[in-house]
């Protein structure tokens, strides 16, 4: 039984450090951006400012951008130096009292010596205030390297490194500034020791209104180079004498940054070359504001293979602060970022946690700084993440304290109110969040999360980069715009109500949107992705994925490999990117790219505009007027109904117009072109191409075609198929012009062609008796057809059987109602219009019935089957198969294997067979059957009836009043919205009502099961067992039918019972003795209310002490 050990109001509280998606700073990505700088502002946002090769016409410049407090760019990328010659390097930037904010940075040649350091006053928008300044007095060779402060009078201190001012090499200065620019007073020089070079210097203003400089310092501390610091008043006086830093002094010390705290100490953090063990560790001293020490020195990463280095801290509340570096080979690749959080004594909390999504190559030079609300961003560089040489990149993070936390066992954790912060830690946990915003992260393990209402973030796994967790997570959403995390291992993710962000991560993942405009992003892995209602945004991924868009007009993209996907309802864009894809538009005006490999494109119903790019492609429009390029390759092009545009492009296409007039380009390649019936306009392009005509109806009197580039000699016309109506021959037709176009008619029959110009057509140009093995074509009879090598097959008119043969057949069966047989390779079938019989025979072979009441089998094999329009039957058979009913009431049976299986727009009926199946339901009242295996069933819209039947099913009702059944096994049944009807059946089950405020009906059955009301007036009977009872919000019944429901042997745990709302309901146990108050003793042990039956064993755990009276129950 899963124990409530670790309720909400009794857990120790933890801490967690929750980071943001990871945001690209500049908008131009030419060449490298590199060596960032970031500072809050007043108004609760903050600026990015940066160094970028040739963006300004020189060297580099530096260039910035503005954030809002929400972390949107305010405003678009400006340049920050006004001098651009030569090169602008190293920026800072601090914020000003009134708003705006002022960045200093070295630029060579400028003040007509080596280097200088100028500055620039910016408002809050990112606009000059001015012209820029010039920071150093003293120009004789080289001044670089600043850094900036803000002082508590609102003027702004400057220092930096300036070369051969000080008698030695290199000496610290600095210069006050006002709010504007202006100087106030002149330069001074900050250390004292002089020998040989101080360079690095860092600089922070304290809380009493000093400010404090620190500095790396060559040979004075009698090794390499040591920390030293000194603190100044607001004016430049020094304040006491400078002081060393750095306690371990072998080797070097060096690249020191600081930052004041808030309770008036500051640290200092540095890296030390050798101290720990390897080769350089960052290390860090806290000091009083007289810079006097406290405690000791101590190491900040935890993490000491190969090398961390060049740190930077900022301040948080309370004293505490938190520090960020660069990590050799931590994250797996060249160099990553990576923080640590500290109390105000030095102290770690909890452990380092990665900064950086994107790992690949090099990400280094790192800042921090710390927001208005508290939260703090990272800005760094990184190598190729923008397809450049180097961009920069932010994380915003917020620490979360008073968070709820589980331990190394399974744990339930359950928020009754609020927004709460809850992490899982290890085991497999069952949690739920409150009523508010929450953030859940299950940790490692196979978790079961619920957001419940509120826009909640949901991590299946932590939050650390560097965690790896490969368990299968169960993850709700709840109502409210949600956004949730799988990461590694196979998780099943629902959006529910709301506009959702879900995140697959690596691994199998299911991922359904549900209610709302969501984003989806399936990951790595094979996926299965469904949008659900709303205009939804799906992005498969890396891996074979299986794509529904689902109701409204979604954007999908397949990425890379081998993707299915259907757009449903609505007008969809969809882009198979790589791979050999199955893309279908179904309802809509749908935009279908293929992309590269060899794809297989259904427009469907719909004027859809379909493209097949690169790879040998079959592309069918469906109903509708619709418009079709093959692009590279060697395609097959169908219009099907409709007046539609086909367009071969390159290669060698066969093209068929269907009924309607088309216009039809072959374009490049020798092209074999079917206009079908209708007025067609036929032009062939470069290229040996055959005009193929099939009956009179194709081109006639009434309805004629024009073949506007027919070159005699090299195209032909293939008239083999009018023989049935009397063309055998060119004695069968006159040829005659007018001058300007040519006219083909039948003498004995109606028959008309025109081609553009006067074309001396001889018996050479036409076909009468094709063969052409590649192409087989029915006519208007009932024809009997079998295939050759990957021969291509049109039943045409009338009732006919097409057999592929011993070879790969593409098989059309054109109009009424054929029957088609696969054979023993893989097929592609298309029944086209009428009541069709499809069988697909051995091999993994594509079989759409489109129009007409069909009957489809799959045979063995892994088989894609798609019923389109009409009612049809489905059979996957053996194998792993996937099945998509259409729209229609359809029957739709998975088979052996381990299937999928989608229902379309009617009343479906859907038997998964045996094997692991997943079962999604659409629009329409569906019934699900899981049959065997340990099965998926997704009800979705409707009022929806599942049934688990044997193996450990997870069943999701969706929107709609749904009936469930788990059945045999360990089952999850969720009713999400809707009044439902959730039955556990046999086994150890966990159900869930829903996120809304719906009536649900929840029963146990046989098991150790755990029932969750949720929101609304629930009823809840756990049944035999021992049992778990949670209401949730609103008004609950707890039922009890039967003494065996819950007594001394197998007790329920009535979690959050409710005084004066919820009640429970005894009147079934009348017949076993309890039927009234005093049939019943109720006591309590300090912690939980105890029921017991009067001479009965019967017995009920409450959490909760409580005075119970008549009025709490129903009798």
């Amino acid at each position: 039984m899963l124990k409530v050990n670790n309720r909400y109001n009794e857990k120790k509280m933890a801490v967690i450090i929750q980071g943001s998606e990871e945001l690209q700073v500049n908008t131009y990505t030419n060449l490298t951006q590199n060596d960032s700088s970031v500072k809050s502002l007043i108004n609760g946002g903050y600026v990015v400012v940066w160094a970028s090769d040739g963006q300004d016409g020189s060297g580099y410049g530096i260039f910035g951008q503005v954030f809002d407090a929400d972390g949107n760019k305010a405003g678009s990328e400006f340049q920050v130096n006004s001098f651009t010659a030569n090169a602008q390097l190293h920026p800072v930037v601090t914020y000003l009292a009134g708003g705006g904010f002022m960045v200093s940075w070295s630029s060579n040649g400028q003040d007509g010596s080596a280097s200088g350091v100028f500055g620039q006053v910016f408002d809050a928008a990112g606009s000059k205030v001015g012209g820029e300044f010039q920071i150093n007095t003293q120009t004789n060779l080289s001044q670089y390297d600043s850094s900036v402060t803000t002082l508590s009078d609102g003027n702004v201190s400057v220092t930096w490194s300036s070369e051969g001012q000080d008698g030695s090499g290199f000496g610290i200065y600095g210069q006050i500034l006002s709010p504007a620019g202006t100087k106030a007073g002149g330069e001074f020089k900050i250390n004292t020791t002089t020998n040989s070079g101080q360079v690095f210097s860092s600089s922070a203003s304290l809380l009493n209104g000093n400010f404090v400089v620190t500095w790396a310092s060559f040979g004075q501390d009698g090794s390499d180079l040591g920390i030293f610091a000194q603190v100044f008043d607001s004016a430049g006086n020094k304040t006491g004498g400078e002081f060393q830093v750095n306690t371990h002094t072998n080797l070097a010390q060096t690249e020191p940054d600081i930052t004041a705290l808030d309770n008036g100490n500051f640290v200092v953090t540095w890296h030390s070359d050798g101290q720990d063990g390897s080769g350089l560790g960052v290390f860090g001293q806290i000091f009083d504001a007289s810079g006097n020490k406290v405690g000791g020195e101590f190491q900040v990463n935890t993490q000491t293979n190969n090398e961390q280095s060049f740190s930077a801290v900022t301040a948080l509340s309370g004293g505490n602060f938190v520090a960020v570096w660069q990590s050799k080979e931590q994250d797996g690749d060249g160099f990553g970022i990576y923080g640590q959080l500290f109390d105000s004594g030095g102290n770690k909390i909890d452990g380092e946690f990665r900064v950086n999504v994107e790992s690949a190559s090099v990400q280094a030079e790192v800042d921090v700084t710390t927001l208005n609300d508290g939260r703090f961003v990272v800005s760094w560089s990184s190598k190729g993440q923008d397809g450049s040489e180097s961009g920069i990149f932010s994380r915003t993070f917020t620490v979360h304290d008073n968070v709820v936390e589980g331990t190394s066992e399974d744990d339930t954790i359950y928020g009754s109110s609020g927004g709460v912060v809850i992490d899982g830690l290890e085991g497999d946990d069952l949690l739920v969040g409150g009523a508010g915003d929450d953030l859940i992260y299950g940790g490692l393990g196979d978790d079961l999360i619920y957001g419940n209402e509120g826009n909640d973030i949901i991590h299946g796994s932590t939050d650390n980069a560097d965690d790896i967790d490969v368990g299968r997570d169960i993850l709700y959403g709840g109502a409210g715009d949600d956004i949730v995390y799988g990461y590694d291992g196979d998780d099943d993710i629902y959006g529910d109500i709301g506009n959702d962000k879900l995140y697959g991560g690596g691994g199998a993942d299911l991922i359904s949107g549900g209610g709302g405009n969501d984003n989806i992003f399936g990951g790595g892995g094979n996926d299965q992705l469904n949008g659900g209602t709303g205009a939804d945004y799906i992005e498969g991924g890396a891996g074979d994925d299986l794509i529904i868009g689902g109701e409204q007009n979604d954007i999908i993209l397949g990425a890379t490999d081998n993707d299915i996907i259907e757009g449903g309802s609505g007008s969809d864009k969809i882009y198979g990117g790589l791979g050999d894809d199955h893309l279908f538009g179904n309802e809509g005006n749908d935009e279908i790219t293929g992309g590269e490999g060899n794809d297989l494109i259904l427009g469907d119903e719909g004027d859809d505009v379909l493209y097949g790019n690169a790879g040998d492609d079959i592309i069918a429009g469906g109903s509708g007027d619709d418009t079709a390029y093959g692009g590279d390759g060697n395609d097959i092009l169908r219009g099907d109904e409709g007046n539609d545009y086909l367009n071969g492009m390159s290669g060698n296409d066969y093209i068929f117009g269907g009924a309607g007039d088309d216009e039809i380009e072959g374009h490049e390649g020798g092209d074999k072109i079917i206009g079908g019936v209708g007025s067609d306009y036929l032009t062939g392009g470069s290229g040996a191409d055959i005009f193929s005509y099939r009956q009179v109806l194709d081109s006639n009197t009434l309805s004629f075609d024009i073949i506007s580039d027919f070159v005699a000699g090299e195209d032909k016309l293939d008239f083999t198929l009018l023989s049935a109506e009397g063309i055998n021959s060119i004695a069968d037709i006159d040829i005659t012009d007018d001058g300007v176009n040519t006219f083909i008619a039948g003498k004995n029959n109606n028959f008309y062609l025109q081609l553009s110009g006067v074309i001396a057509i001889t018996d050479a140009d036409i076909l009468f008796a094709s063969d052409d093995n590649q192409m087989l074509l029915g006519g208007i009879g009932d024809d009997s057809l079998t295939g050759g090598s990957d021969a291509i097959i049109d039943g045409g008119w009338g009732n006919d059987f097409i057999y592929a043969g011993a070879s790969a057949g593409r098989l059309f069966g054109g109009y009424d109602d054929d029957i088609i047989i696969g054979g023993s390779l893989d097929d592609i079938i298309f029944g086209d219009a009428g009541d069709d019989i499809l069988h697909g025979g051995d091999g993994d072979d594509d079989i759409s019935g489109n129009e007409g009441n069909d009957h489809i089998y799959g045979g063995f094999g892994a088989d894609i089957l798609h019923g389109q329009g009409g009612d049809d039957i489905i059979y996957g058979g053996a194998g792993n198969d996937f099945l998509f009913g259409g729209s229609g009431n359809n029957e739709l049976h998975g088979g052996d294997g381990d299937d999928y299986i989608q229902s379309g727009f009617g009343d479906d009926l859907i038997y998964g067979g045996a094997g692991d199946d997943s079962i999604s339901a659409s629009d329409g009242n569906d019934i699900l059957y899981g049959g065997d295996g340990d099965d998926d069933l997704h009800g979705h819209s409707g009022d929806d009836k599942l049934y688990g039947g044997n193996g450990n099913d997870l069943l999701y009702g969706g929107s709609g009043n749904d009936y469930i059944e788990g059945g045999n096994g360990n089952d999850e049944v969720a009713g999400r919205s809707g009044n439902d009807i959730l039955l556990g059946g046999d086994g150890d089950d966990i159900i869930t009502g829903g996120d809304d405020a719906g009536r649900d009906i929840l029963f146990g059955g046989n098991g150790n099961d755990f029932l969750y009301g949720g929101p609304g007036f629930d009823i809840l009977t756990g049944g035999s067992g021992s049992d778990e009872l949670w209401g949730g919000l609103g008004v609950d019944i707890f039922n009890y039918d039967n003494i065996t429901d819950s007594n001394s042997a197998a007790t329920d745990y009535v979690a959050d019972f409710q005084k004066g709302f919820d009640k429970f309901d005894f009147a079934g146990l009348s017949i076993f003795g309890i039927s009234d108050f005093s049939d019943i003793t109720i006591t309590n042990n300090g912690t939980d209310t105890f029921i017991n039956g009067n001479g009965v064993d019967f017995e009920i755990q409450i959490g909760g002490v409580f005075n119970l009276t008549t009025s709490d129950f129903i009798w």
